[in-house]
């Protein structure tokens, strides 16, 4: 007597690139993170902060393995981070001040006494700049990532949810 199995589809294509994708970008934040970390001057807050950061990468590097494994956690610890990510870049884009940038690079000047105040306050309004995009860039990703895992029913059939 055999018994029919029931075959789980397959993962859909847009998962497999988001996947290797996600892991390739965690393994980069993690390595990103740790050498921040271990950088002179990075200060106890900014440890902390690259820390939690190197922490969130692991779970998300995690995440990709599942994903590619079309195991169920992996989908539901896709969706924990991206959820994590959309509150964490809400936060940051409400949040970041130029004064908060500056105090950064103030603490970098002291360090670099030849530095001027009007160099380093062009670096904190051109850090801003340059923040503020890729955070808004973010949000959309996440918001888009969640949407295709929620919405598509190959996803939730390929993960059984």
């Amino acid at each position: 007597m055999s018994e029919t199995a029931v075959a789980r589809p397959s993962r859909p294509i847009l998962v497999t690139i988001l996947a290797v994708l996600w892991l390739l970008g965690g393994l980069y934040a993690i390595y990103q993170n740790v050498t921040t970390i271990s950088a002179p001057g990075a200060g106890t807050s900014g440890a902390i902060v690259f820390g939690l950061s190197a922490v969130v990468a692991v779970v998300q590097v995690i995440a990709s393995i599942g994903l590619l494994m079309l195991k169920r956690w992996g989908y539901q610890l896709t969706i924990g981070v991206v959820i994590v990510g959309i509150i964490l870049a809400l936060i940051a884009y409400f949040t970041v001040d130029q004064s908060i940038l500056t105090a950064s690079l103030n603490q970098y000047a002291a360090q670099h006494p030849n530095l001027s105040p009007d160099a380093l306050n062009t670096a904190a309004s051109i850090a801003k700049g340059a923040l503020l995009p890729g955070l808004i860039f973010g949000l959309i990703i996440d918001i888009l990532i969640l949407l295709y895992l929620f919405l598509n029913k190959k996803v939730k059939a390929a993960y059984q949810v």
